[in-house]
């Protein structure tokens, strides 16, 4: 309730919420879960849950696959073994650009 108070509509808590969520999902990618928790105590300092963090990480690593789906070949999964390897490769890829 206090972030829509300072954040002034739901649209902007969600977008705030969203970026929050990233900034979970990039930092386990890089650091790993292990030292991303003990560089980034995000439980303590934002006192969030293990489920929060949880559904940060899936939210986004769902909606990066279903963007590099959609980009490399128009929504539908590939079929081919290798074009599907190649596929989920690429989003790593991605956060570093």
């Amino acid at each position: 309730m206090r972030e829509r108070f300072e954040a002034g509509s739901r649209t902007s808590e969600a977008e705030e919420r969203r970026a929050f969520q990233k900034l979970i999902y990039v930092s386990a990618l890089v650091f790993g879960d292990q030292k991303a928790a003990f560089l980034l105590p995000w439980k303590r300092l934002f006192n969030i849950t293990d489920a929060q963090i949880y559904v940060a990480k899936r939210d986004n690593a769902r909606q990066l696959f279903t963007t590099t789906l959609e980009t490399t070949y128009g929504g539908e999964l590939p079929s081919d073994p290798v074009c599907l390897k190649v596929s989920l490769d690429r989003p790593l890829e991605a956060l570093r650009s």
